[in-house]
C-alpha cells in the first residue's frame, strides 16, 4: 500500500509539473504590429495588428501574465514598411532574464518590409531604460542620425538584422548599461562619394560593460567600423567602456578609401580577436588600458598592426 501511494504521489507529482510547464509554454504569446494598425486592433494577429501607437503605450505591456498585454516569454512581430521620420521605435517594457521579450521584422503574415525613412535626421528604434529584450531579423534601409539606439539599459540583444545606413551610426549606445549582444548582423553604409556614416557600431558615454560583438560584417564607415569612446565629449567625467569582446567580424571597407577598423577612446579590457579587417587603417587607441588585439587577419591595411594614439 505504501508503495502504491508512493507511486501515486509521483505520478501527480509529474502530472503537476507538466501542466506548469505547459501553461507556462502557453502563456508565451505573440503580437502583431504595423505602422497605423489593422482591423480591430487588438494586436493579436496580423489582420487585427496593433498601430505603433499602441505597441508604445505603456498599459498594453505587463510584467504578469496577460493574454491582452505583451508579457516577458512573448514574441512582437513588426510587419510592413514603418516610416520613422517623424516617430521612432521604442518598446515600452521588458523581459525577464528566463523570458526575454523577443521583437521580429520576420512577420510571418506578411512579407518582410524595410524599416525605414525618407527624411534625414532622427532614430529607428530607440530602447531606453530597458533589459532582457531581442532584436531579431531586422531591417533597415535609413538615412537617420542612428537606426538603433540603447541608452541606459542591459541585456539587450541585436541579432540576424540587415541595417543599410548613409550617414550616422548604425549602433549607438549611450548613458549607461551592460551585456549588450551585437551577432551575425549586416551592417553597411550606403552613400557614395563624401564622408559615409560615422560608426558602424559606436559604443559611447559610459560606463558601459560587458559588451560582445561578434559574426557581423560591418563595411564602409569612414569613421569607425566598430568605436568606443567612454565618454560623452562635453563631460569632464570621463567613464570607461570596459569588458568589450569584438572577434570573427569583418570589417571591410571596399568602396573607400579612408576610414578605420575601430577606435578604442578611455576604454578598458577589450578583446580584439579572430577578425578579419580589409582595406583600411585598422587602429587607433587614446587614453585605453589592457587592450588586447591578438589572431586577427589583416589584408590591404595601413597600420596593420599598430596600436597608438591620434
Amino acid at each position: 500500500r505504501q508503495g502504491f501511494i508512493v507511486r501515486c504521489a509521483f505520478v501527480l507529482s509529474v502530472a503537476a509539473v507538466m501542466l506548469t510547464l505547459s501553461s507556462a509554454a502557453a502563456a508565451q504569446q505573440s503580437f502583431y504590429v504595423t505602422q497605423d494598425g489593422r482591423g480591430s486592433g487588438n494586436g493579436l494577429s496580423y489582420a487585427n495588428a496593433w498601430s505603433l501607437a499602441q505597441f508604445e503605450t505603456g498599459a498594453n505591456w505587463s510584467a504578469n501574465e496577460s493574454s491582452s498585454q505583451i508579457d516577458p516569454g512573448d514574441t512582437v512581430y513588426l510587419c510592413g514598411r514603418f516610416d520613422v521620420s517623424s516617430n521612432f521605435i521604442s518598446p515600452a517594457g521588458s523581459g525577464t532574464t528566463t523570458a526575454p521579450i523577443t521583437l521580429r521584422g520576420d512577420c510571418p503574415n506578411a512579407a518582410l518590409e524595410v524599416i525605414g525613412t525618407t527624411a534625414t535626421g532622427g532614430t529607428g528604434i530607440d530602447v531606453k531604460d530597458r533589459s532582457h529584450l531581442i532584436l531579431s531579423n531586422l531591417r533597415f534601409v535609413v538615412d537617420v542620425s542612428v537606426a538603433i539606439r540603447v541608452r541606459n539599459s542591459n541585456h539587450i540583444t541585436i541579432r540576424n538584422s540587415t541595417i543599410e545606413t548613409a550617414r550616422g551610426k548604425a549602433i549607438e549606445t549611450s548613458i549607461t548599461g551592460s551585456h549588450l549582444y551585437i551577432h551575425d548582423n549586416v551592417i553597411r553604409c550606403t552613400r557614395t562619394g563624401g564622408n559615409g556614416g560615422n560608426d558602424g557600431i559606436g559604443v559611447w558615454q559610459g560606463p558601459w560593460h560587458h559588451v560582445y560583438i561578434y559574426r557581423n560584417y560591418i563595411s564602409d564607415f569612414t569613421h569607425a567600423q566598430i568605436n568606443l569612446i567612454g565618454y560623452a565629449p562635453s563631460d569632464p567625467h570621463r567613464e570607461e567602456v570596459s569588458y568589450v569582446y569584438i572577434y570573427e567580424n569583418e570589417l571591410s571597407l571596399p568602396t573607400r578609401g579612408y576610414g578605420r577598423a575601430f577606435g578604442f577612446n578611455d576604454s578598458r579590457y577589450v578583446y580584439f580577436f579572430r577578425n578579419y579587417v580589409h582595406g583600411m587603417r585598422a587602429r587607433s587607441q587614446v587614453s585605453s588600458r589592457d587592450v588586447y588585439v591578438y589572431n586577427n587577419v589583416f589584408a590591404n591595411t595601413k597600420n596593420c598592426c599598430s596600436l597608438g594614439t591620434e
